[in-house]
């Protein structure tokens, strides 16, 4: 695990913890689980720490093989991870007065929620909504977008090479939305490629 703090207060720009996580599937409220946690703390131009650990699995649960296949994260990695309640409280600690970023925030958030039962950050960004917003009709997904803005998404679906892309992203959307005056922050989209069946906590919902 990898984990540095920083006393980000002392810093003038906004600082944001862009994280990522991969889990055993899509739904942590029907037995779903967190396998490996990222993140990121930046202002864009430079990074003031970063947070990196894989989550022991749960008694019973095994890594079905698609995720195996999708991810590359087998039963071996997360042996010797931490549990994934620790993993979310210590993510938690690293976020703590930042703007959390996530490609796509509310999936995210949902595991935050079911594995803390805590509420899910105050202040975030969703970059997914951030780049339909800015450029609607195009593909939001994390691959197609970081093909239009020339990013080399090399090992896609591991938590670090994620947030590293969400990154770019972010840095390549969020002055363009503040050109068009477009409000992105805590905006989460309702539609039909990915009807949410999760809301965060202050999540303003753009339904579509």
């Amino acid at each position: 695990m990898n984990n540095q703090y920083v006393d980000h207060t002392q810093i003038k720009k906004e600082i944001f913890t862009i994280f990522d996580l991969e889990t055993t599937g899509l739904d942590p409220f029907n037995g779903d689980q967190i396998i490996e946690i990222a993140a990121l703390k930046t202002d864009l131009e430079r990074d003031y720490g970063m947070f990196h650990t894989f989550v022991k699995l749960n008694q019973g649960k095994e890594i079905p093989e698609v995720i195996k296949n999708l991810t590359g994260i087998t039963e071996e990695d997360t042996k010797y991870g931490i549990s994934d309640a620790r993993a979310v409280h210590l993510l938690y600690k690293f976020v703590l007065g930042t703007t959390a970023v996530a490609h796509h925030f509310p999936f995210d958030a949902s595991f935050l929620k079911e594995t803390s039962k805590m509420s899910t950050p105050s202040s975030f960004i969703c970059t997914r909504v951030l780049v339909k917003l800015v450029e609607p009709g195009q593909s939001a997904s994390l691959a197609d977008v970081t093909k239009r803005i020339g990013y080399d998404l090399t090992g896609h679906h591991r938590a670090f090479n994620d947030v590293m892309a969400t990154k770019a992203v972010l840095k390549h959307y969020l002055p363009l939305a503040k050109e068009k005056g477009i409000e992105y922050r805590n905006v989460v989209i309702n539609d039909q490629e990915r009807p949410l069946n999760f809301i965060p906590d202050y999540a303003k919902v753009i339904n579509k």
